[in-house]
């Protein structure tokens, strides 16, 4: 299980997602931030296509996330703004011409 954990004053509430590799490529260097925060968070190390990992962001102001990881052959790749509070997995999708999209479960 990776674990991001937010400084506040308050008690956070756990967001978990299960991240899924449906680009076709490996991903690296898996990150997320709240949109326009600037501070990404490393979650993952890697993935291959088809793996997923479980993350956990501990951040009650926020369900919505940026997703970046660098795409094997194709350089960095972000996925903006992506729900984690009303879903159980997220699958990142990327065509060859360079169109990046999620599916939710």
């Amino acid at each position: 299980m990776l674990l991001l954990t937010y400084a506040s004053g308050s008690v956070a509430a756990d967001r978990r997602v299960i991240v899924v590799n449906q680009t076709g490529a490996p991903l690296s260097d898996l990150s997320v931030r709240v949109p326009g925060s600037g501070s990404w968070k490393s979650v993952a190390p890697g993935l291959s296509p088809g793996a997923r990992t479980l993350v956990t962001v501990n951040d009650e102001a926020s369900c919505a996330y940026d997703v970046r990881a660098t795409l094997g052959g194709a350089g960095e790749v972000i996925w903006n703004a992506l729900n984690f509070c009303e879903t159980r997995s997220v699958s990142l999708n990327r065509q060859a011409d360079g169109l990046a999209w999620a599916d939710y479960d």
